[in-house]
């Protein structure tokens, strides 16, 4: 039980993701027209599923659940005129789902190695597939009556996207998170 606790620890990494996730808003609003041309970035990736993936992955599922949740909410309610509950409802998953079966329960950050790395990818992949292409649209069309084929379109888009920034920028941190542990490992008496 000590692997799935929720402490002082996993509160603060909670409300910095929460923080985080609702300034990648303003980043991707910011930056990603001006750096897209042509090719609208803001189609293909959100960087809020690489904050919670992270949050999930270093402080559990209910850090993963509850940032997820809060700062998509938020961004809601902040950016939007209405409150996307399929969305919102998806992150929270996301992060429940990496937390639980990849955060503290099976990953070991004093020994980060390639079958890790492609665990990760395999789990984040198949969690974003599931969300993107399935539950999303199914939801969208239920709730909102969104149009199912536009919905499970830019639902790909946001799966490819998404799957490739999390499965490259997730293992750079956590092999980097593991050197650095096994480096303190060492330097210890």
């Amino acid at each position: 039980m000590e692997k799935l606790r929720y402490g002082t620890k996993e509160i603060i990494a909670t409300l910095i993701a929460v923080v985080l996730i609702v300034g990648s808003r303003w980043v991707e609003m910011t930056f990603f027209t001006v750096w897209a041309g042509g090719l609208q970035i803001s189609d293909w990736i959100r960087l809020r599923v690489l904050i919670v993936a992270v949050a999930a992955i270093f402080f559990g599922p209910a850090t993963g659940l509850i940032s997820g949740l809060s700062g998509d909410l938020l961004i809601n309610t902040v950016y939007s005129q209405t409150l996307g509950y399929p969305e919102i409802i998806a992150m929270g998953l996301y992060g429940l789902f990496l937390g639980v079966y990849f955060g503290k329960t099976h990953f070991d950050l004093k020994c980060v190695d390639g079958r890790n790395l492609l665990d990760f990818n395999i789990t984040q992949i198949m969690a974003g597939v599931f969300l993107a292409l399935f539950f999303i649209p199914m939801l969208s069309f239920l709730t909102e009556g969104a149009d199912l084929g536009n919905a499970v379109s830019a639902g790909a888009r946001y799966a490819v996207g998404n799957a490739l920034m999390v499965g490259i920028i997730c293992p750079v941190i956590m092999l980097a998170a593991s050197a650095l542990a096994r480096g303190s490992k060492r330097g210890a008496p």
